[in-house]
Order: structure tokens, then C-alpha cells, then sequence
């Protein structure tokens, strides 16, 4: 039986059995590198840089393009020579990124290695915790990691995730250079507090933690380049439910020729610092199937399948291939249990007064149980205002009787303001639920009509192919009739020439030469208007009265 490996953000394949978990390391290599800065003054103006604006303060997108006129110093860069884009930001913090175009040790010569440096953040954070991710356009070459940075950390991808050999098979054609790095700020600690936690980018755990399908379709141009790929070239999915995306090597990342799949985290939701997740990979295309049991958080956050699973010659056979992920955390009735208490805290936080002390607000959140019962009338038709009692003895939730009203025969109860106060936050978490209830559906029906969209697109893209392979047909067929018609006008002509010629020997009187200029092509009349005496020779007529003939006669032809 296979084993399951998770992976460290340094790229080194750990096995389960290993109790070390590696946290990112920076990169501090012991060599001294030869550092281009390519800034907007550079005479070698290497770069163009895009800043891009998701939206959002955690998150942040930039793009560093290479001019592929200019891409001559980095194809032919010595080991160690380092190249550095100018300073940008993302999330309100200064980056930088570093290209090492052959490697950045000597055990990693010919490998493209592209890292992301921290340059600034504010003094009273100690480290952030993100989910970074590195494409590069053009080789569709990626990678998604979760990784810690510190002031000047600097990290980047496996070796090998591009060559250096790679760029240089697509330089001629290439018009330019462009690699694509995304982040996403999932924790922020602090100094103070032994690293107490300033922000957190926490999932809804209903969303979360239930059962969650991956499908991955690679489209044609992704299929093309994998079925190229070369050892340890990796490839990376979408990020799906803002909480897991896909790490593939077609051809093997620790052993060549190996198919590898890796489930990688990019999110955890409140409430979870660590999950169990049952996770099954299914590759329908070549019939395979393997999952496992294993821990995810973000030391350990990417976890593979294992060798000996799908080779990557039985890979490269496949027309159309999808990577399919069954990921389940937890049962229903917890997930549930999690998001109604989650949804009772905030609310029960909102309504407890900013000036009350800690104490009062933790003594207000314990009692709202307490009253719940306190003021739930107990008679079998208690959800009326009006009963018809005699007598009723209510106390409030501070002792005070509750005042009555009597009218004749029906005494009506007049609810304290705790009462009227407790059915208020219950009104409004049933419209809280509501609301998320109306979400979800609202979500379906949109989900339904793209899926109708695209059955109609489906529908549409078959009728397409349908006429291309009738109009196909018919250009086929209008060339072989075409053909036809003249390889028969070919033949009339040639028939033709034949019987002239037969007829101009007849009229000599040496119509059983005609058999003899055949075979010596002499078969048209553009062919015997050029013949000499030699030629005749050769032919076997060797009569001079004959060649005198033939000669005289040949104008007349």
C-alpha cells in the first residue's frame, strides 16, 4: 500500500510517520549572488511591474512582465546571479521579488527560482501567516503555499517548478515574460502578549466544514503543457471555497515518471486551529482512486498521495482528464451546532454594552438561557398574551412581580422590558437564519442557471462541431469531384496527343514505330517537336531514310 506525504512550505516531502513539522525557512543561501536590481533608472530595463487592486486589504495581486527582447541577461545568467524586480505593495506592505534564472545553489543550476520578500511591515507585528501563490503565465507553471514571513523573509518555489532550459525552448516565439503572484493574510500576531493574535481571516464554518466536492478540468492548453512536463515541473488549481486548491508533477516531484496529486489548505474556519480530513482523489479518465485520513493546519497544510499511484506515461495517453476531490471534515449535526452557537455569541457580544466590565458582560451571556426558561409561560396555551386565570403570580428576572390587567374574566400579563428585550435578540436570530437560508437559496438558483447556461453553450458547441464535420464533408467531396473532373480532362488530352501521334506515322507509312515512341516517351507533341537524329538512334531506328522522314515530317506534326 502506498503512504501519504504532506510537505513542507520549503518544498522537502516529509513522511506521515514524521513528528518534525517544518515552519518556512527564509532564503539565506552562504554564497555571495550577484544582485541585478531592475528599477525604472536600470539600463537594462528588464521589467514592467502591475499593482492589482483586488478589493480587499488581505488580499493583493501583482504582476512582474520581462520584455522578451530584454529576456537575453536573464537566458544567459551564471549560477547564483540574482535578479530583483523594484519594490511594490500588496496589502499595504512593501514586497519584492527575487529571480535566481539558474539556480540559486549549485545543487539547484538550471532550475528558475522565483522568490517573494517581505521588505516592511509595522514594528509591533511579529510575524503574518498567508496563503501565497506564484504563476507564470506563459509556462503555466505554479505554486500554493501557506507560509509565515517575517521582516526579509524571503520564500519562494521548489526547484525546478521552471527551467531555465524551458524559457530558453520558448525564447523565439516567447513575447515576453510574466509571472503572477497572489496573497491572502491569514493571521497577523503581535510582540506583546507572547504573540498574541491581532487579526485572523476565519471561513464561515458552515460553509467550511461540510462536505465539500473539488472537481479540477484541465483545459486543453493546461493538458498540453503537463503531458510536456518535465521532472518536478509543478502545476497548481484555482483556489476553491477559499479554503483548498491542487498541487500536480506530472512527472514526479521525488520520484521521475510519478504522477503526483497534493492537497493543499489555504484557509481554516473559526473556531479550528486543526482539522481531520477524510480526502479522496478520483481520476476517472484512467480509473483511479486513493484517499486517506490526515491532519491539516497551517505548519503542515499540504498533504500528497503517495507514490505508485499513476504513471506519467499512462497520463500523457489521456485526451481529457479531471482531478476530482471528495474533502469531508466533520459530520452535519456538529457543523450545525457550531454555526448556531457562533451566530448566539456575536450576537449575544452586541448586545451587552461597551462600558459593561468583563464580568458583567460574561454574567449576561450565561444568564440568557436562565431566562429564556424564567419568562416562558408553562400553561398548554402559554403563547397567548391573554389567559384566563383568576390568579397568576410572575416574578421578572429581578425579583419584581409582573404587572397585571384585568378584565372581566381574562387577566393579561404585561411583559418587563428583560421579556420584551430576550424576544427581541430570538426574533432577530430567527432573522438571522432566515437571511442565511434565503443566501443559500439565492445562491442555488444562480448556481442553476449557470449550470443551464452552459448546458445551452454544451448544446451549442456540439451543433458547431456538427456543421464544421458536414461543412468538412462537403469540402471533401466538392475536391474529389473537382479532382475527378480533371484527372478525366487529363486523360481526354492525353488520349488525344496519342492518336495525333498514330496518325502522323500512318501518314509516313511507319505506323509500327508508334509503339516504340511510346515507350521512349515520345508520347505528345511538344516532345517530338525537340527530337534529334541521336534520339532516333537510341530509340533502335537506325534506317537513314527513315530518319529523313521523320525529321522532314516533324513540322508538319
Amino acid at each position: 500500500m502506498s503512504r501519504c506525504f504532506f510537505e513542507t512550505d520549503s518544498g522537502e516531502s516529509v513522511l506521515t510517520n514524521s513528528n518534525s513539522g517544518s515552519l518556512p525557512r527564509p532564503l539565506s543561501p552562504n554564497y555571495k549572488t550577484k544582485e541585478i536590481i531592475l528599477t525604472s533608472k536600470s539600463p537594462l530595463r528588464l521589467h514592467k511591474s502591475y499593482r492589482m487592486d483586488t478589493g480587499s486589504i488581505n488580499t493583493g495581486e501583482h504582476q512582474w512582465v520581462i520584455d522578451a527582447k530584454l529576456l537575453k541577461p536573464m537566458i544567459t545568467a551564471k549560477n547564483q546571479e540574482k535578479f530583483i524586480s523594484p519594490k511594490f505593495k500588496m496589502s499595504h506592505l512593501t514586497w519584492q521579488l527575487e529571480a535566481y534564472p539558474n539556480g540559486n545553489t549549485p545543487q539547484s543550476m538550471g532550475s528558475f527560482n522565483l522568490y517573494l520578500r517581505l521588505v516592511t511591515m509595522p514594528l509591533a507585528w511579529r510575524h503574518i501567516t498567508l496563503c501565497r501563490t506564484f504563476r507564470c503565465n506563459e509556462t503555466k507553471s505554479g505554486y500554493t503555499a501557506v507560509s509565515r514571513y517575517e521582516k526579509n523573509t524571503s520564500l519562494g518555489w521548489p526547484d525546478f517548478s521552471l527551467s531555465l532550459q524551458d524559457i530558453k525552448n520558448r525564447i523565439h516565439w516567447m513575447e515576453q515574460l510574466t509571472f503572477t503572484v497572489n496573497v491572502k493574510i491569514l493571521q497577523i500576531s503581535l510582540f506583546k502578549n507572547d504573540g498574541e493574535l491581532f487579526y485572523e481571516a476565519r471561513l464561515d464554518p458552515y460553509r467550511a466544514l461540510k462536505k465539500q466536492s473539488i472537481a479540477w478540468k484541465l483545459d486543453q492548453s493546461l493538458l498540453h503543457e503537463m503531458k510536456m512536463a518535465y521532472f518536478k515541473k509543478g502545476f497548481v488549481s484555482p483556489i476553491y471555497n477559499s479554503m483548498w486548491c491542487l498541487r500536480c508533477y506530472p512527472n514526479g516531484k521525488t520520484q521521475s515518471g510519478d504522477f503526483l496529486v497534493q492537497l493543499q489548505l489555504c484557509g481554516l474556519p473559526l473556531q479550528t486551529g486543526k482539522l481531520a480530513v477524510r480526502w479522496k482523489v478520483n481520476c476517472e479518465a484512467v480509473r483511479v482512486s486513493a484517499g486517506w485520513t490526515t491532519n491539516f493546519d497551517f505548519g503542515q497544510s499540504c498533504w500528497g498521495w503517495g507514490n505508485g499511484q499513476l504513471s506519467f506515461e499512462e497520463f500523457k495517453k489521456c485526451d481529457e482528464f479531471t482531478i476530482s476531490v471528495d474533502v469531508t471534515v466533520d459530520d452535519k449535526v456538529n457543523i450545525v451546532a457550531m454555526a448556531e452557537w457562533e451566530k448566539y455569541v456575536r450576537k449575544s457580544k452586541r448586545s451587552v454594552s461597551p462600558s459593561a466590565s468583563h464580568k458583567q458582560q460574561a454574567a449576561q451571556y450565561s444568564c440568557i438561557e436562565d431566562e429564556k426558561k424564567e419568562f416562558e409561560p408553562k400553561e398548554k396555551d402559554s403563547h397567548m398574551i391573554g389567559v384566563t386565570q383568576q390568579q397568576l403570580s410572575v416574578q421578572s428576572s429581578n425579583g419584581s412581580p409582573l404587572a397585571l390587567h384585568k378584565k372581566s374574566d381574562e387577566t393579561v400579563i404585561v411583559h418587563s422590558n428583560e421579556q420584551i428585550e430576550w424576544m427581541e435578540k430570538r426574533l432577530k436570530i430567527q432573522d438571522d437564519i432566515l437571511e442565511e437560508l434565503t443566501k443559500e437559496i439565492d445562491h442555488m438558483k444562480h448556481e442553476m442557471e449557470q449550470w443551464r447556461q452552459l448546458q445551452q453553450l454544451d448544446a451549442m458547441q456540439k451543433r458547431m462541431q456538427q456543421q464544421a464535420r458536414q461543412h468538412k464533408q462537403d469540402v471533401v467531396s466538392d475536391t474529389d469531384t473537382e479532382y475527378s473532373l480533371r484527372t478525366q480532362t487529363n486523360v481526354n488530352a492525353s488520349s488525344h496527343e496519342t492518336d495525333k501521334i498514330q496518325q502522323w506515322l500512318q501518314g509516313m507509312k511507319l505506323s509500327h514505330y508508334f509503339e516504340l515512341f511510346m515507350q521512349h516517351g515520345f508520347d505528345d507533341v511538344d516532345a517530338i517537336a525537340d527530337i534529334t537524329k541521336e534520339d532516333l538512334v537510341q530509340m533502335g531506328i537506325d534506317k537513314i531514310g527513315h530518319h529523313r522522314k521523320i525529321l522532314k515530317n516533324v513540322q508538319n506534326l
